[in-house]
């Protein structure tokens, strides 16, 4: 017996994950935008990523709301992409962001 593997659940089982967790992890696989989430784990998505972090070091949000100057973390697609690849690997369609700055965008659904 062990504790389940998903961060942060201390239920204990005998296989990798608790009866809960096992199950969301096979639905994971079966999301309605599954094939897309995989963009984000490629190798060129990773070095997109880093080119946008590189070029826009500080949050231009945080800036333009006179808060101080902030690291950006995240890498953010300025017209949702809704599973489009032309507007997820677009360049011109991504933008870096500080963590919480991208969080409030994507909760008000942007």
């Amino acid at each position: 017996m062990r504790a389940c593997g998903h961060s942060g659940c201390g239920a204990i089982q005998a296989g990798p994950y608790c009866d809960a967790h096992t199950r969301t992890r096979e639905l994971g696989s079966k999301r309605a935008n599954y094939d897309v989430r995989k963009w984000y784990g490629t190798a060129r998505w990773q070095g997109l990523r880093a080119r946008v972090l590189a070029e826009q070091p500080f949050c231009p949000d945080c800036e333009a709301a006179g808060e101080p100057v902030t690291p950006t973390t995240d890498v953010d697609h300025t017209i949702p992409h809704r599973g489009n690849p032309k507007l997820f690997w677009d360049r011109r369609n991504l933008r870096a962001l500080c963590h919480a700055c991208h969080s409030r965008k994507t909760q008000r659904g942007e």
